[in-house]
């Protein structure tokens, strides 16, 4: 008798050091993925700052950007994101953007997506990226359109400054 409870003695103490092990192991376990996951959020929250401080496009669209990309994004919430490029003109269709993207831009992503692994997918950050630099190209090149008219006007009214000029200077004669 002293023999068996001596025995189930053992047997609950190592059952409840078992269980413990089992607890103490979800719990890091947890905490691993909480880190990994606030460690993704980091560097996609970087990655988007990156893209408005250099191409000066607003935070707003950016996010815009984003939410039309997560739609259809295949990552399962694995790292930052990917998309199938053949889902790509649809993201642009759900975000309105179909004439933003470049021939030369929806290329560099295509190629990008054949380097892949899985292949052809197109990860947010060369989305948000390519969209970024073409939206901030066409800003420039309405900037300078802008700037040239301004020109033209200012020497419009020069060249109608001076011949108002001659024509006075003609009519005192």
């Amino acid at each position: 008798m002293l023999c068996a409870s001596a025995v189930w003695i053992v047997f609950i103490m190592l059952s409840s050091l078992v269980m413990l092990n089992l607890v103490v192991g979800v719990v890091c376990s947890a905490m691993t993925e909480a880190t990994e996951q606030n460690a993704r959020a980091a560097a996609k929250e970087a990655l988007l700052q990156k893209v408005e401080k250099d191409t000066g496009i607003e935070r707003a669209i950016i996010d815009v950007w984003v939410t039309g990309f997560v739609r259809l994004d295949d990552s399962e919430g694995y790292g930052i994101g990917n998309i199938r490029r053949e889902d790509l003109d649809l993201v642009l269709m759900i975000l309105g953007e179909e004439k933003l993207l470049s021939h030369k831009m929806r290329e560099h992503l295509f190629v990008r997506a054949n380097h892949t692994v899985p292949l052809g997918m197109i990860s947010l950050s060369d989305f948000i990226e390519a969209l970024a630099k073409d939206l901030a190209m066409s800003r420039s090149k309405q900037d300078r359109h802008r700037r040239k008219l301004l020109r033209l006007e200012v020497r419009l009214t020069q060249v109608q400054e001076e011949l108002s000029q001659t024509d006075s200077s003609q009519t005192q004669r």
